[in-house]
């Protein structure tokens, strides 16, 4: 058990223009507090992944993809998830991956109507002194990073809402106390953040908002990398007791 591994599947790569050092994989791994020996990266476009017996933990990367594109990557990806849910092996989806978690338990994902989300963002969180192992000890309203298009519109059959914002009724949710998505990115910061504002400043200005404001706003937030360490230290540690945290 002790030399399993914890998968990140890797379905994009970071945008131009990102001067941070690495990629999605890099800063999950930096603010989870994961180390290599630990971890195998997977890119699902370019090769298979791992039977799911040899696996710790999943945790899932953002994407410039859509989980609507019909895409063979994405649809493996699917199968491979399909397969993989039917083992008690936990789960952490991020931005794409917590739609991608979603669409595979039975939920429906398609472009926002509410229009694009970027930005660090205050989340109403549901879980707030509940027992969820991720959000329960944060406070009502924390800060995180946004930047999607597609959301959770219908949350799968079985799973909790654990948080909302403004323009995204299910920014977490929860499901069989083992999996968890996360329309937030826990592994941002905020200059990587500014980054993907000005990536979506046509679309913002499009919807009457201003990226200016946004930028100014764009600062860190003590709390944003809570949810990822949280799942770190649960699930993730050789050592880890699922429910320690």
């Amino acid at each position: 058990m002790n030399n399993r591994k914890v998968l990140i599947i890797k379905t994009g790569s970071k945008i131009a223009g990102v001067e941070a050092a690495g990629d999605y994989d890099r800063w999950i791994m930096t603010r989870g507090g994961l180390t290599d020996d630990t971890v195998r990266v997977v890119e699902p476009m370019h090769e298979p992944l791992p039977d799911s017996d040899t696996l710790r933990a999943v945790i899932i990367t953002g994407s410039a993809a859509m989980v609507t594109d019909d895409t063979p990557w994405v649809d493996e990806c699917k199968r491979w998830l399909q397969q993989a849910l039917t083992r008690p092996l936990p789960m952490l989806g991020i931005c794409f991956g917590h739609q991608l978690l979603a669409a595979v338990l039975g939920g429906r994902v398609d472009y926002n109507p509410r229009g694009v989300e970027v930005g660090i963002t205050n989340i109403d969180n549901l879980a707030a002194h509940s027992d969820d192992m991720l959000l329960g000890t944060l406070p009502a309203v924390f800060a995180a990073p946004m930047s999607h298009q597609q959301s959770v519109l219908d949350l799968p059959p079985g799973a909790q809402r654990l948080a909302t914002t403004a323009l995204d009724d299910c920014a977490a949710f929860v499901y069989q106390r083992r999996i968890w998505g996360l329309q937030f990115h826990p592994e941002f910061d905020a200059a990587i953040t500014r980054h993907y504002i000005e990536r979506n400043r046509a679309l913002l200005e499009r919807q009457g908002r201003d990226a200016a404001l946004l930028l100014a706003a764009c600062r860190d937030h003590p709390l944003q990398h809570r949810p990822l360490q949280r799942f770190v230290t649960a699930f993730c540690h050789p050592s880890a007791t699922p429910g320690s945290v």
